[in-house]
């Protein structure tokens, strides 16, 4: 079944490839969720906006894409490609936990027009989609998704970021996610990602999308704003300095997590105004 899923996934991309424009915007970032009340090192900025620490912390079961994009064509369809470290002498992984909940919000920003458009609420698959090694140029063009020229997502970058964990890979797995059947993801607008379990600890995140018949008009996340998964510790009023060494959470939550109910919201929540559809 998994193999003919990979065949399937590699001929709807190489037949996708020929109308892929030859530029993207590297407006996609990669955050721990949305209204967590994480801030970044300027202990201002929302980080689910991203914070542009090469990569971004994010818990190892949530995910944010923000669309950092005031006039793009909406994206009607976007992947999410994750890349799972592996040492040598190690195996692939078979499988990786499923997608199960994306909220929408279109926009997210500014925060008094925020509005959580839908909520999608079924299941979304991992299919593996190739390896990122140092011999490879960009994770992107591992994973099927030629002509994307974007390098800043190589092995390099990936197995620095893996070593500020302690970890050593000698290849990254990439998995994918297809987004298709959310609402599509709009100029300011934020994918709110849930999955079922945890990913491995210092699996990179990043994500590609395209607006349907719009020329030129795809997007992607650069290295300094994907995300990576960290082992964060959750104590409330918390400050820690991320692994890039460049940015600082406070924690305003007992967890990370959005289902979380944390004791106090703060003015985040004062100020949400957004409702479902």
């Amino acid at each position: 079944m998994r193999i003919c899923q990979t065949i399937l996934y590699a001929g709807w991309l190489a037949l996708m490839a020929g109308s892929l424009p030859a530029a993207e915007q590297a407006v996609l970032h990669i955050g721990p969720g949305a209204l967590t009340g994480l801030l970044c090192s300027d202990g201002v900025t929302d980080a689910a906006l991203g914070c542009g620490v090469h990569p971004n912390p994010v818990p190892s079961d949530h995910l944010d894409v923000f669309a950092n994009s005031g006039g793009m064509s909406s994206l009607d369809w976007l992947y999410i490609i994750v890349g799972v470290p592996v040492a040598a002498g190690e195996t692939n992984p078979t499988s990786l936990p499923a997608i199960v909940g994306v909220d929408v919000f279109s926009p997210y920003v500014p925060e008094g027009s925020r509005y959580l458009s839908s909520t999608y609420s079924g299941t979304l698959n991992a299919v593996f989609c190739g390896e990122l090694t140092p011999s490879s140029s960009n994770a992107y063009v591992e994973c099927g998704f030629t002509g994307v020229a974007n390098n800043s997502n190589s092995f390099v970058n990936w197995a620095a970021a893996a070593a500020s964990l302690g970890l050593t890979p000698e290849r990254f797995a990439l998995f994918s996610y297809d987004l298709g059947p959310v609402e599509a993801l709009a100029a300011k607008g934020l994918y709110d990602v849930s999955f079922t379990a945890p990913l491995p600890v210092g699996t990179i995140e990043v994500a590609y999308g395209c607006a349907t018949g719009a020329y030129d008009a795809c997007a992607l996340t650069p290295f300094t704003e994907a995300g990576q998964v960290t082992v964060i510790p959750e104590p409330a009023g918390l400050l820690l300095v991320a692994a890039g060494g460049s940015m600082l959470f406070i924690f305003g939550l007992l967890r990370l997590r959005k289902k979380a109910d944390p004791p106090e919201w703060g003015n985040s929540r004062e100020k949400f105004s957004g409702k479902s559809a």
